[in-house]
């Protein structure tokens, strides 16, 4: 609930932010990557609230998170960019120094908010010289879903280790009935990154060392990679050839 109600005091205040902004439209221009239907039409209803209290407009546009790279390129280069964007935290540095991203009114939002209403780790990784080029909206965490009743069933321990993960899906693979373990492998994919971060995280990994520098050349980097890829001895296994296949939560 308290990321839940986050999100809607972040996502107004935002909107908020370009209300003086929108001028003579008298809309704001709202590009989403929560594209499921229940999403949108939340999402939609936050911006009713604000169009009743503001008399602005809210156009809220689904993008794809796969495309959303590629369609806010193409909008800046065309100057046709939106006046908000919800994106995840991995393109906002990189956008902010191209100056797709207002820092003023990102700074702004976060001030009107108050810096003590976001958590410090979130928030540093959106500071900048000249303030914040972003405002931290959400955060979630990867959850490995499982039948605790097969599990029971066939003696498994709760999975919360890697050897115990890939025992249980040895165990439980049986293919078209049950596949034994799924997760994302399409190098495309945003989620595939989302994954294997948690994967990387649950082994310790950091990117940065202790002198500040960029390094993924660490043990715990390459023990996680080597996790991630592991091949069954059968290649029959799972439908990627993987344990760690496209297919984790589908046990029935």
């Amino acid at each position: 609930m308290r990321t839940a109600l986050l999100f809607f005091a972040t996502l107004l205040c935002v909107l908020g932010a370009f209300a003086q902004d929108a001028g003579a439209n008298r809309q704001v221009t709202f590009w989403t990557t929560e594209v499921e239907n229940d999403r949108i039409n939340v999402q939609k209803e936050i911006g009713a609230m604000f169009t009743e209290k503001t008399g602005i407009q809210i156009k809220v546009i689904p993008i794809q998170e796969n495309r959303l790279a590629e369609r806010v390129t193409a909008a800046f280069a065309a100057r046709s960019l939106p006046d908000v964007i919800f994106h995840p935290i991995d393109f906002t540095v990189g956008w902010a120094e191209a100056e797709i991203l207002d820092c003023e009114s990102a700074t702004r939002s976060v001030h009107i908010l108050g810096e003590t209403t976001f958590g410090r780790g979130p928030l540093n990784l959106v500071k900048m010289a000249q303030g914040y080029a972003a405002v931290p909206a959400d955060g979630w965490g990867q959850l490995l879903l499982y039948r605790k009743d097969l599990f029971e069933k066939k003696g498994l321990p709760v999975p919360n280790t890697w050897e115990k993960i890939i025992a249980a899906a040895r165990t439980l693979h049986n293919p078209p009935f049950i596949w034994g373990f799924e997760a994302a492998t399409d190098p495309g994919q945003i989620y595939t990154q989302q994954v294997f971060e948690h994967i990387a995280l649950s082994n310790d990994v950091r990117l940065v060392n202790a002198s500040g520098n960029v390094d993924l050349n660490t043990p715990e980097m390459v023990e996680a990679l080597n996790y991630y890829k592991i091949r069954p001895p059968r290649q029959d296994l799972c439908r990627a050839g993987r344990y760690l296949c496209r297919h984790i939560h589908r046990f029935t």
